[in-house]
Parts: C-alpha cells; sequence; structure tokens
C-alpha cells in the first residue's frame, strides 16, 4: 500500500543486525569478569547505572558513546567510542544520539578497549541499571547476569512487545522532563541517572503494594 504524501524525514538506507550468531561472529560477545589485577577490587561498583548512544554504520548498528554512573549518580565514565578500522558511519542519528562526526574524531578507545576500562567499575556481582538493557548490552557485546531493567518494572500496558519510552516514564514517575535537546540528541549521563531514579521511585512505591498483594 502506497502512502499518498511524502515521508516525514529523509535518511540514508542503515541495516541492524539481530542475530546474536551473526554479531559474535563480527565482534565477540565477553563476559563480565573481575578487574584487572592492577586494579583493586575496591573500585568496582555495588550499583551502576549504563546508558549507551548508538549510530548507524558499516557494521550495523554500532556504539558510539558508553555512560556509567555510581549508584548515587556520580559519573565515573564517559567515553566516545573509536570505530573499528574499515568501519564507516552511514548515519550519525545526531538528534537521537547526540553523537557528531567532530565528537567522533575525538574517540581514542575502541570497543575492546572500553570493554576492558568497564572492568574497573562492572564486576560479576555488579547489579546493573538501565533502560531497554539488551539493547546497550548487545552493542557493547558484554552478557552481564544481575540487572534491573526499567522495561521490566514499568511494563506496557499493551504487553511485550510493546515498551515506554524512558521520557514518558520520567515524566510520569518523577514529573521531570530528559531528552530535550531537540536536534543535538540526548544525554547519556541523563538518561543512566533517570533510570536510577525511576528505580528508587519504583522501590518507594510500586514495591510496598506488590508485597503487601503478595501477603493478602
Amino acid at each position: 500500500m502506497s502512502h499518498p504524501g511524502p515521508g516525514c524525514s529523509l535518511g540514508p538506507h542503515v541495516f541492524y543486525e539481530k542475530s546474536a550468531e551473526d554479531l559474535h561472529r563480527r565482534h565477540a560477545f565477553t563476559l563480565s569478569s573481575e578487574p584487572p589485577p592492577t586494579l583493586s577490587e575496591d573500585v568496582v561498583l555495588d550499583v551502576a547505572a549504563l546508558d549507551c548512544e548508538m549510530i548507524y554504520t558499516t557494521a550495523g548498528m554500532s556504539v558510539a558513546r558508553v555512560s556509567v554512573v555510581d549508584g548515587e549518580g556520580k559519573q565515573v565514565f564517559d567515553e566516545i567510542v573509536r570505530p573499528d578500522p574499515g568501519v564507516r558511519v552511514i548515519d550519525y542519528i545526531t538528534r537521537f544520539s547526540g553523537i557528531t562526526a567532530e565528537l567522533l574524531e575525538t574517540a581514542v578507545l575502541d570497543l575492546v578497549s572500553i570493554r576492558q576500562a568497564l572492568r574497573a567499575f562492572i564486576g560479576p556481582n555488579t547489579i546493573l541499571v538501565g533502560h531497554a538493557l539488551e539493547n546497550d548490552l548487545k552493542t557493547l557485546r558484554m552478557v552481564h547476569h544481575r540487572i534491573i531493567d526499567t522495561c521490566i518494572l514499568f511494563p506496557h500496558k499493551s504487553g511485550p512487545p510493546y515498551r515506554r519510552a524512558l521520557r514518558d516514564l520520567v515524566s510520569d514517575k518523577l514529573q521531570k522532563m530528559i531528552q530535550t535537546g531537540g536536534q543535538t540528541g540526548h544525554s547519556s549521563i541523563e538518561d543512566a541517572i533517570a533510570t536510577l531514579d525511576l528505580v528508587r521511585w519504583w522501590i518507594a512505591n510500586e514495591k510496598p503494594l506488590k508485597e503487601k498483594k503478595a501477603v493478602s
């Protein structure tokens, strides 16, 4: 069925790789592990919130910025990711990612180096908080078993595969506005902090109700 008018926007043709096997062949997944022996285990966080910004490349959807805050919302990691050799950017999707060609040029660490750096903060026992975390972990090629996902804490009324947007959740539950950058895109630090605030709201408001229902 054809549409009677022009599309709402124009952009380059992109693709999104969903197969875990194909992703693993392109860049192997790794299990979150203990910090390198050169670092003290004391720096590993009990709770961390993670958010990534993605761009479209010739390797599919690729991570371009990785941000981590601790359980108090303090920034501990924020890095731009250097694309692998031979990989071209197709669309920076700046209005969502906040990534520009100039910003990507400043990147020093590639994906492997980013994962190694994250080991200083995220160990196998770290509780990782985020929104739709499987997307972040997939582009990072990380496997982590202890997570709190705000998509699951606050399910869509229509059920899967529908999900509530992070911006809408924050507006509804916290009466705050995020992602107001317009064409300049999102802030992954702001989004990571927002997921922590939502978890705190859930613990204070939803958890007691669920426990009360379970008892009755």
